[in-house]
This record gives structure tokens, sequence and C-alpha cells, in this order.
């Protein structure tokens, strides 16, 4: 199981930063594309480190606890999954929402 979801995880990891890196470049959020020398890497680092901590951080520890929630259940295992996963999301985000955003 865990070996499964580490190179899940890794998999994604990598496919992920490659994917933003090559086609959503950074400094198209902010301005209009402008080329730089050693901007592919610079963005290449950035993407690597927010979506490693959103991956190994929280995705990877919560899959893993889910699984262990749902290896009791014998049938619906994949939609109590889906259920735990979605209402975690949903808290995290609104509570990280709020309390970053409220004065």
């Amino acid at each position: 199981m865990l070996k499964r979801k580490m190179v899940a995880a890794i998999l994604t990891f990598v496919l992920s930063v490659l994917v933003f890196t090559l086609f959503l470049p950074l400094d198209s959020f902010f301005s209009d594309a402008v080329n730089r020398k050693g901007d592919f890497s610079e963005d290449l680092l950035a993407y690597s480190f927010y979506f490693s901590l959103g991956l190994f951080l929280y995705g990877f520890p919560i899959s893993i606890l889910i699984e262990k929630i749902t290896r009791k259940l014998p049938e619906g295992r994949r939609s109590f999954a889906f259920f735990y996963m979605f209402s975690l999301d949903f808290f995290l985000s609104f509570s990280c929402g709020f309390s970053l955003f409220t004065p």
C-alpha cells in the first residue's frame, strides 16, 4: 500500500510540475509574458516547491489515513473514500481560506 501510494505521489509530482511549468509560466499571472534567461528553471523550482508541499504534506498522509479507515469496510469502499477525501478537502480549503483572508 505504502509503496503504491509513494510511486503514485512521485509520478503525480513530476508530471504536474512539468505540465504546469511548460504550459503555464509564472510570469503570465502577473504581467505580459516576457522571455528571460533562466525563466524555465525558476518556474520549475517554484512549482516544485508548492506541489511538493501539497502532495507530500497533505495528500499523501490524508490518503494513507483514508485507506486505513476504509480498509475495514467490505462494500462501498470507494464511495466512502471519495466522501472522506471530499469532506477533508472542503474543510481544509474553507478553514485555511477564511483564516488567511479575514482581518
